[in-house]
């Protein structure tokens, strides 16, 4: 099992999953290595997150027996895993969605640290992992006969759409700008220079940007 943030493929398949019955318990382990680095405090984190976890069960007298009764077994799976061989080798965090009779058992293992956790509902707890999916990754190159720059990140959408956000505004406000100057100095000079320090501003983080690397 890799150690992995969930993209958004598979964060929408587990948004998706819905059962009347039963219920699906899960669970988020918090294994941040500054705390939990040793094996006594891991299962110090273990025994705590199932007793909060048993709380709830025993807590959840408005579901018919049954479904109690395939919640506790759906408990008794999840700390057979914990308490088990746990698979926390890499990890910082770790999250199991089981629902006994439903047949859904699933156990990922997180990059980064995550609260500890306990969730009964009809559908498997994301709103966690959704601060840690996978973000698009991009990379831009730039090149001419000599070298080539390049140069990556994460967030490519939230990027564009900043970018075209900002050439909203200032479309929408050039205009009235540039009017607003002229009538206070009598001439385009001030509307140019004023263009000119945007221009000079908009292409400063560029300029700072470092790249990844460069080969010639």
């Amino acid at each position: 099992m890799q150690v992995m943030a969930p993209d958004r493929d598979e964060l929408r398949r587990l948004a998706e999953i819905r059962l009347d019955r039963p219920v699906v318990l899960s669970l988020y382990l918090d294994l941040d290595p500054t705390e939990f680095a040793t094996p006594p405090a891991r299962a110090t984190a273990v025994r705590s997150l199932l007793d909060e976890a048993d709380r709830q069960v025993r807590d959840r007298r408005d579901l018919p027996h049954e479904e109690r009764m395939d919640l506790r077994a759906s408990l008794e799976r999840a700390g057979s895993v914990l308490e088990g061989d746990l698979p926390a080798e890499g990890a910082q965090g770790l999250t199991i969605f089981v629902a006994e009779s439903a047949e859904l058992f699933e156990v990922l293992k997180l990059p980064r640290p995550v609260p500890s956790r306990v969730a009964i509902r009809r559908s498997p707890l994301v709103a966690p992992l959704a601060l840690l999916a996978r973000r698009e990754r991009w990379c831009v190159a730039l090149v001419n006969r000599r070298d080539a720059r390049i140069f990556r990140g994460s967030g490519f959408a939230t990027i564009n759409g900043t970018i075209f956000a900002c050439m909203s505004v200032g479309a929408a406000l050039g205009s009235w700008v540039s009017g607003v100057l002229f009538d206070l100095s009598g001439g385009y000079r001030a509307s140019f220079v004023f263009s000119m320090a945007c221009v000079v501003i908009a292409a400063l983080p560029f300029w700072s940007s470092r790249p990844l690397g460069s080969q010639r």
